[in-house]
């Protein structure tokens, strides 16, 4: 009897035990199935050439862009569906100076779609300390009213008038969304000069930063934010920088 009850305690034991393993392997495969999965890593060995395949892809992307010229220099690295690209760009306007700019192109779509630029300013805060260089950021954002090309159009205008601030530093323009082009900004954009007969309008904010020794209204040494940009379009026309500040 007793030794009956001692093989009915071993069984028992060894039934908890296979139980407990299966469970453990269970939960093991469950944390396997459920782990993060972490972004790739950047690849800066892909070649830095810009193929026939690259230039393809570019001038897709680049499709109905005007108001900044782009020139694809190199490949500087790859991460899954997403290419940066070092450029040379000039804004399309006399006298504007050439910057160098990453441009962030993205193929995940099956057709290639700008992501992101960044601008870069190889003088950047030369006097202040000569390893630094600034990157300017355009967000285009999502609308639904306006395109790309549109987009680039009013930048253009934005930078054409900053790069007469002497000593200041662009640091982002971002598109201030689609609720911006209402009856009553158009209507107070008209109302800025008689002669004004703007249908739409459209917004950007930008973040900036003044000379160390200022002059003028600004501060010295001090980063703007949130200073907005309006401009207006007529019927069939171009866009007409209004006003800006806050």
């Amino acid at each position: 009897m007793r030794k009956s009850i001692s093989w009915l305690v071993i069984l028992c034991l060894v039934f908890c035990l296979m139980a407990g393993g299966i469970q453990a392997f269970a939960a093991e495969d469950e944390a396997e199935d459920t782990a993060p999965v972490h972004d790739a890593e950047w690849d800066a060995s892909v070649p830095t050439e810009i193929t026939e395949e690259i230039r393809a892809l570019f001038d897709e992307a680049m499709e109905g862009f005007v108001g900044v010229s782009y020139e694809p220099i190199a490949v500087l690295g790859q991460k899954e569906d997403v290419y940066c690209i070092l450029c040379k760009a000039t804004v399309v306007y006399p006298g504007a100076k050439p910057y160098n700019a990453l441009m962030y192109i993205n193929t995940a779509s099956g057709k290639a779609q700008i992501q992101n630029i960044y601008e870069l300013w190889l003088d950047a805060h030369s006097e202040k300390k000569t390893e630094e260089t600034t990157e300017v950021e355009i967000d285009y954002g999502s609308s639904k009213l306006y395109s790309g090309q549109e987009m680039e159009e009013a930048i253009a205008q934005i930078r054409e008038e900053f790069d007469t601030w002497e000593g200041c530093e662009l640091h982002k323009i971002q598109y201030a969304g689609d609720d911006c082009n209402t009856r009553e900004n158009i209507d107070w954009l008209n109302s800025l000069d008689d002669g004004n007969d703007f249908v739409e309008c459209i917004e950007f904010v930008s973040e900036f930063h003044s000379p160390v020794e200022a002059y003028g209204a600004w501060s010295p040494d001090e980063e703007y934010t949130g200073w907005q940009w309006w401009l207006g379009r007529p019927d069939g026309g171009s866009w007409e920088l209004v006003t800006w500040g806050y």
